[in-house]
């Protein structure tokens, strides 16, 4: 079965080890959302993988996300170099948001180590997206190309079918937004992983690496002429002494002479590709300065800023300074107003007590008051019997009265009749007399 060896690398927190768990089927990297790499050394994990009938082993180098603390984009790409024989492919992880400055210059050195526009169908960028919510495959397309903008990419292709366009480098916006688009989009990726491609050549490799400077390949290449000089000029000899011939070793050694000639021109023709490369390292370096100039106005900036701050921070401790005295007034008016409260607390508790005496003597004083009404009302019954019947013999009193007043009349009457019948009875005894 096949070994497709592939890179996965990207800046920290971007989500590599989420996606070489994902690729793989199980988990065999711890990941985690955050800024400090998870990963600290190049590792390699393989499991067997099969998409559309197609199956190979599928070894997937986990490298330490570059950008974070402690970890150096050179010696990543030297171990790449150097720990493995060779590397087929290679996958670019980038988290979605902002790109910060440094992310953007290493990830562009990486492209430019990778030779990405020479290798098209070698490389793809994968776009990390999967904790957005809410957006559909035209936002997620948008996002895709200006991440890709940024980084000075024109010559791509935006990955959302199982197709791929020729010598454009591939991308793909890795989400979890739409029924089934994650899986969708992790076999896209398996699969580009395993097609095979039109040129069998890794795209790093020990050996003549596309990360070479020129200074190197133009040495390795020295060497292989000397070598071949060498072993060109000992056979030579060695013939010669066998043979005996002179002019046979001339002509050899013409025909030696005519073959480093040729390999001059060719270590010419190599020399003019390296001089072309140079000169666009260079230009590369110039944007690079500017780059570098930019992050240094925007250090001067938060130079100033942290200046501020900290005059910021000196008013701000002397305000707490200032605040912890007041804290210190206000605990001791507070441990005064506790013990004031405490008496009062005790005064309340005494309150509370003849209240509950009150309380209670005023029940007792509603329950001979509600007894009291009871009599009130017995009495005010009687009451006002008595008073009917007061009324009545009132009513009766004034009869008397009424009769007494005439019998007086009557009396007084017969007084005057008496009196008249007295003196008539005088007169008649006198008469008598």
């Amino acid at each position: 079965m096949k070994l497709k060896r592939v890179a996965v690398v990207g800046p920290a927190g971007s989500g590599r080890s989420f996606l070489i768990n994902s690729l793989l089927g199980s988990k065999h990297v711890e990941h985690a959302v955050r800024a400090s790499p998870v990963t600290l050394d190049i590792s390699s994990h393989r499991d067997v993988v099969e998409v559309n009938g197609r199956r190979a082993v599928l070894e997937l180098v986990d490298t330490p996300g570059f950008c974070g603390q402690g970890v150096i984009l050179e010696e990543v790409q030297r171990d790449l170099k150097t720990k493995f024989k060779q590397i087929d492919k290679a996958v670019i992880v980038i988290a979605k948001g902002r790109l910060e400055p440094t992310e953007k210059i290493e990830i562009r050195s990486v492209l430019q180590f990778l030779d990405y526009k020479n290798n098209p169908e070698k490389i793809i960028i994968v776009l990390n997206d999967r904790r957005e919510k809410g957006i559909n495959q035209q936002q997620k397309e948008n996002d895709l190309s200006n991440v890709l903008h940024m980084l000075g990419v024109e010559d791509y292709s935006i990955v959302n079918s199982k197709t791929q366009i020729p010598h454009l480098l591939p991308a793909v916006s890795l989400s979890n937004n739409e029924e089934g688009s994650f899986h969708s989009e992790i076999g896209m990726i398996q699969e580009f992983l395993l097609k095979e491609t039109t040129t069998q050549d890794p795209i790093i490799q020990v050996r003549n690496s596309v990360g070479m400077t020129s200074r190197n390949v133009f040495s390795a290449q020295s060497m292989a002429l000397l070598v071949l000089a060498a072993a060109l000029v000992f056979g030579f000899l060695l013939n010669s002494y066998m043979d005996a011939s002179v002019e046979n070793y001339i002509e050899k050694l013409k025909t030696g002479n005519i073959k480093l000639e040729e390999d001059a021109v060719s270590q010419k023709s190599n020399i003019e590709q390296l001089e072309t490369y140079q000169i666009k390292l260079k230009e590369e370096a110039v944007s690079d300065k500017k780059h570098i100039a930019t992050l240094e106005t925007h250090i001067t900036k938060l130079k100033e800023e942290d200046d501020s701050n900290k005059i910021s921070i000196e008013k701000l401790t002397i305000e707490k300074i200032n605040l912890v005295d007041k804290d210190s007034s206000n605990k001791k008016q507070i441990s005064t107003l506790e013990t004031d409260t405490g008496k009062l607390k005790e005064e309340s508790e005494s309150n509370k007590n003849i209240i509950s005496r009150f309380e209670t003597y005023q029940t007792k004083l509603k329950e001979e008051a509600d007894s009291n009404n009871i009599s009130i009302t017995k009495l005010t019954t009687d009451n006002i019997n008595l008073e009917n019947e007061v009324a009545s013999e009132k009513e009766q009193i004034s009869t008397l009265e009424t009769a007494q007043a005439k019998l007086k009349e009557e009396d007084d009457s017969n007084n005057i009749s008496i009196k008249k019948l007295t003196t008539d009875n005088r007169n008649l005894e006198n008469e008598v007399a």
